[in-house]
């Protein structure tokens, strides 16, 4: 059982790299208006060490204020990467807005809590 539980944190930490790792991508390319190949695959590397490095700093860090901080980042990260396009328009919506809100929120919680499972299993071991 208790290998399975590590397969599947590692598969959701793993989806939640990818996730995190497309909206910041998406974020790095509108910021820069990359439309150059080598300016959006700059961005995908980018996007891909923040998401990485979020995860491990949930999963190894010692200090206890990053765990709190990097997940209210992600939420920020969400929030702001999936209304990239609907700026104008997110208060003309307030069923898009509540949504990402949602969403948003939940990734943050989703990091922090994936943060906290695989810390207390690698101290279990």
């Amino acid at each position: 059982m208790k290998t399975i539980n590590r397969i599947l944190i590692s598969v959701a930490l793993l989806f939640l790299i990818i996730e995190l790792s497309y909206i910041n991508a998406k974020s790095l390319i509108y910021l820069n208006n990359a439309t150059e190949a080598l300016d959006q695959a700059f961005a995908v590397i980018g996007s891909i060490a923040f998401s990485v490095v979020t995860i491990l700093v949930m999963m190894n860090s010692v200090v206890k204020w990053p765990k709190y901080l990097f997940p209210v980042f992600d939420t920020g990260l969400m929030f702001l990467g999936l209304n990239l396009t609907h700026y104008d328009t997110l208060l003309d919506n307030p069923i898009r807005l509540a949504l990402t809100f949602f969403m948003a929120s939940f990734t943050g919680i989703i990091t922090f809590s994936l943060g906290l499972i695989e810390f207390k299993s690698f101290k279990s071991d």
